[in-house]
């Protein structure tokens, strides 16, 4: 059997059974597309709430084991999730959301980054659960690693192949920044933008920036962004202390033009 993403999830999770009948059958899966001897009918699957029947149904007429039950389970497979080899995970963005069964991303992709080189890995970083984001997945290593990131508000939404370890250096960078107060939205557009902020320390300010300049022209920017995270008053992943920013920049009443902090960069 042809190993695809959806299949290395089903088999991470212990070959769950689908909620659907299991039908004798010659073809291929209608989501994946390998080759099957039994399957369920797609149109036991299709409803008039099933968006993109014809973007994820195209290569036949039933759904393998796998796929069948990443359709039959939308409240856990809509959202973040990662396999390396037989391990599964279901990390959260947020670590002060995060519990033993769903710890935060930071802590799961140190984790991987220890397992060999050839491992096969598989998953998803999504801000919004609610698309069907699985049957885009792809398989990487975690020696050519890569992950679905689907977060909207960074105009992002595909598959990005990344360094894994360049990716938890940048995370350590942005970690270094979200101490000095700067919210992720300002990391992202430009930390000179929250002028409040950039105006207690400008030089600092200014240093940051060109370093950030060059990390946000690289694949694993955004998905160090997301999954940078510290506890308002505790420590973050740097082991440092500080608190969380401001959502989005802002400009202290009074202050000068921002553009005069731009020119020096």
């Amino acid at each position: 059997m042809i190993l695809t993403p959806q299949l290395l999830i089903w088999e991470a999770m212990g070959k769950p059974v689908p909620k659907w009948k299991v039908d004798a059958v010659t073809g291929r899966c209608a989501t994946c597309g390998q080759p099957i001897t039994e399957g369920v009918s797609r149109k036991a699957i299709e409803s008039d709430t099933y968006s993109q029947q014809a973007d994820y149904m195209k290569y036949g007429d039933y759904n393998c084991r796998a796929c069948a039950w990443l359709n039959s389970d939308p409240k856990n497979n809509h959202r973040n999730v990662i396999v390396a080899g037989s391990q599964i995970w279901w990390p959260m963005i947020s670590r002060e959301s995060a519990t033993p069964d769903r710890p935060q991303w930071l802590d799961v992709l140190k984790l991987i980054a220890e397992l060999p080189p050839d491992t096969p890995v598989t998953g998803c970083i999504t801000t919004d659960p609610k698309p069907r984001l699985w049957p885009r997945y792809k398989l990487a290593t975690v020696g050519n690693f890569g992950l679905y990131v689907h977060a909207p508000d960074y105009d992002q939404s595909g598959y990005v192949q990344f360094n894994l370890s360049r990716l938890l250096e940048i995370s350590n960078i942005i970690s270094e920044v979200m101490n000095q107060k700067y919210s992720k939205r300002s990391i992202y557009l430009g930390l000179l933008a929250d002028f409040k902020t950039a105006s207690k320390d400008p030089d600092e300010a200014i240093r940051q920036e060109r370093r950030l300049k060059e990390l946000r022209k690289t694949n694993e920017f955004i998905p160090a962004l997301l999954v940078t995270q510290k506890i308002s008053g505790g420590k973050n992943e740097s082991g440092n202390t500080g608190t969380t920013g401001n959502p989005e920049p802002s400009r202290a009443a009074g202050c000068g033009d921002p553009q005069n902090i731009y020119r020096l960069l």
